[in-house]
């Protein structure tokens, strides 16, 4: 069970499991009450674990779709090794870790109304919108979305061209044969649509939402909880 896709698939789990056991439930509690109740930490740690988690999955995915590709294209030259893989999944972390650090500084627990000072919500809090949307376009639609989605596609092409057109060992002259053949390469190629319209679809909701909030006329401050967003 220890291949190389394998590591990425359960890094992937990992990731999630983080939404699971610490985002989750936060923001369940926060759904049935309006109120923050956990305090200024937790507001910080959930958002900051969602980031992260968000990273480090879409991260996996296209580390996953490049093995598949090195496998197929470079068979025998370039292939992720055990040790290159555990460098990719500590690369992946590095970059989910440090890309969500604004998301320690900038989250806060604000008052809703002056009369009424125990009600509080977590919140974003960035200095200027300007600095909220750059955030927003370079570090989650950029590289959490549409990188990894050209790279995805890109990979998954390319593969598609190496089994289309490659010659599977056998006596292709036989009609039962070939119609194997062709129904082995038509099956690979289903499945790789499937992956990258299944990605594209799953993540095209969230940064839809997310790009009308940030970039609305009207301050969403204080009407959207932006963690319970992600989850």
């Amino acid at each position: 069970m220890r291949t190389v896709t394998n590591f990425f698939i359960a890094n992937l789990a990992v990731a999630d499991v983080l939404v699971i056991v610490f985002c989750l439930p936060a923001t369940l509690i926060s759904n049935i009450y309006y109120p923050w109740m956990l305090g200024w930490v937790m507001c910080k740690f959930v958002a900051y674990v969602q980031g992260v988690s968000v990273s480090a999955s879409v991260n996996s995915l296209v580390a996953v779709s490049l093995d598949r590709f090195l496998a197929i294209w470079f068979p025998l030259r370039l292939q992720i090794t055990t040790p290159r893989a555990r460098a990719i999944i500590v690369l992946i972390w590095i970059m989910a870790v440090c890309s969500a650090v604004p998301y320690l500084v900038y989250f806060e627990t604000k008052v809703v109304y002056e009369d009424l000072p125990e009600l509080r919500v977590c919140v974003e809090d960035w200095p200027n919108r300007q600095a909220e949307r750059l955030y927003f376009l370079i570090a989650h639609l950029l590289f959490c979305y549409l990188l990894p989605l050209s790279l995805i596609i890109l990979f998954y092409v390319l593969i598609w061209f190496k089994v289309a057109n490659r010659n599977i060992p056998g006596d292709t002259r036989d009609a039962a044969i070939h119609e194997m053949q062709q129904r082995s390469k038509v099956k690979v190629i289903k499945m790789l649509v499937v992956v990258v319209i299944i990605f594209m679809l799953s993540w095209l909701p969230l940064y839809t939402i997310f790009a009308r909030i940030k970039f609305s006329v009207v301050d969403p401050y204080g009407s959207v909880n932006s963690q319970a967003v992600w989850s």
